[in-house]
């Protein structure tokens, strides 16, 4: 879920994109972009944005890193959006 969600504020599409970038990441490394016991500790791990892109000796090109990083951005505002961003 989009960080929004989560706190439960008020969200729009760009939410969608951030579930694309965690299960864009999970076809990739087979595991979740951050893992946590409670919504307030998965909350903190996304707002630091410390996306381990080393697992598995699996190697990704920089587009796809950087498609991921801005679809997970903690803020919906500097997110991929359908509107002004193109893919």
């Amino acid at each position: 879920m989009a960080p929004e969600i989560l706190a439960r504020k008020p969200y729009d599409h760009t939410a969608d994109l951030y579930s694309l970038g965690v299960v864009y990441y999970q076809m990739l490394f087979g595991k979740y972009p951050f893992l946590a016991e409670s919504p307030t500790e998965m909350l903190i791990k996304i707002k630091q944005g410390n996306v381990n892109y080393n697992v598995n000796n699996i190697k990704i090109s920089p587009g796809c890193r950087d498609f991921i990083q801005r679809c997970l951005t903690f803020d919906p505002k500097e997110r991929y959006n359908f509107i002004n961003d193109s893919f």
